[in-house]
């Protein structure tokens, strides 16, 4: 009640974030809000959603790819520490507590299952596409192990002479 319908889309100011604006603003408008579009450098955009929390929706990425789904899925998790998102949704917090207690293949099948439920039910957020990583070195290089994120762990690295 008293809500006009109006909403500010937070992107970062690079040509696929402004592609992702215009799409999202002309769904939104074709059903009745109305969308404005706020570009912002990416560090600025940064701050404003992860340190302000100051946005009504965001072009934003997060990862939850392997061996990392439990923390790159914990931003949803409502008492999170890296929750910027605002989502609190009990049946997903629960979901989230099962897949960190998982023990073996089926616990951790069945929560990811209970959090893809509780995300149809209450959708926090759109997928509008993937991106796309990689981390390359020399072939002399050796004992790099790649993570989530574009991240590299160096702990066993070393040079082949």
């Amino acid at each position: 009640t008293g809500w006009d319908g109006s909403l500010t889309l937070l992107c970062s100011d690079t040509p696929a974030s402004n592609e992702t604006a215009i799409a999202t603003k002309a769904l939104l408008d074709a059903v009745g809000f109305d969308l404005r579009i706020e570009h912002r450098s990416a560090v600025e955009q940064q701050r404003q959603v992860a340190l302000d929390g100051n946005y009504d929706m965001a072009c934003w990425g997060t990862a939850a790819d392997q061996p990392g789904t439990y923390w790159g899925l914990n931003i949803f998790r409502s008492t999170a520490p890296n929750n910027f998102t605002g989502y609190a949704d009990p049946a997903m917090d629960a979901a989230i507590a099962r897949l960190q207690q998982a023990d073996d293949l089926e616990a951790q099948q069945a929560a990811l299952a209970a959090m893809q439920e509780a995300w149809n039910e209450t959708a926090p957020s759109a997928i509008t596409g993937a991106a796309e990583e990689r981390v390359v070195w020399q072939p002399e290089v050796h004992g790099l192990v790649p993570t989530q994120q574009g991240m590299v762990l160096f702990f066993d690295a070393y040079i082949e002479s």
